[in-house]
């Protein structure tokens, strides 16, 4: 048998969250190997236009960036495109509009498996949940899950550690700062 036909060609835009890229391939290399799946990852690394201001925090700039990458993507003929950045799937209906290979909703596989589980109620911090639309939260709590909003010492935590992802990049600290955060958000009653 030809595996080849089977193979799963995915393709992921790196150019604004290239750790978080790098890490969404290799998880998706090591799950597709466990299932006995083939798939090929492509990654657009194209990065942001230089005289673009900072595109981790300019939701505009992701926009455009997820857009042209995603349109690349296509091009190269993949079968599905990961965007690894939460504030760009505020654009997800806009970009799919866009372009016909199908884009992974994973705010809505969260919702899905937030049902699944039965998780009543969620802990969200400040940076993710303030960066989604109101589309993103309708499908992450589509469910019937209660998000429960952070207290000011996680929220406090969460911009330390933006600005430390900022100054340097995603170090040991800012994970430190962001666990600390979500077990802040873990003793009022939800789930990280």
């Amino acid at each position: 048998m030809d595996m080849s036909l089977n193979k799963l060609k995915v393709g992921i835009v790196a150019g604004i969250l290239p750790q978080a890229a790098v890490e969404l391939k290799t998880r998706l290399i090591a799950e597709a190997q466990k299932l006995g799946r083939p798939v090929e990852v492509v990654m657009d690394w194209e990065p942001p236009r230089k005289d673009a201001p900072d595109p981790l925090f300019h939701l505009r700039d992701q926009k455009m960036l997820s857009l042209d990458a995603s349109i690349r993507l296509q091009k190269e003929g993949v079968d599905l495109i990961l965007l690894p950045c939460v504030a760009v799937q505020k654009f997800l209906d806009e970009l799919q509009v866009e372009i016909t290979t199908p884009v992974l909703d994973w705010l809505s596989a969260i919702g899905e498996e937030l049902k699944v589980s039965g998780v009543k109620k969620v802990g969200v911090l400040k940076c993710a949940y303030a960066q989604c639309s109101a589309s993103s939260h309708a499908r992450i709590f589509a469910g019937g899950a209660e998000p429960v909003p952070a207290d000011e010492e996680a929220q406090k935590l969460t911009g330390q550690a933006i600005a430390e992802i900022k100054a340097s990049g995603v170090t040991d600290k800012a994970v430190e700062l962001l666990a600390a955060a979500g077990g802040r958000v873990g003793n009022v009653g939800g789930g990280v």
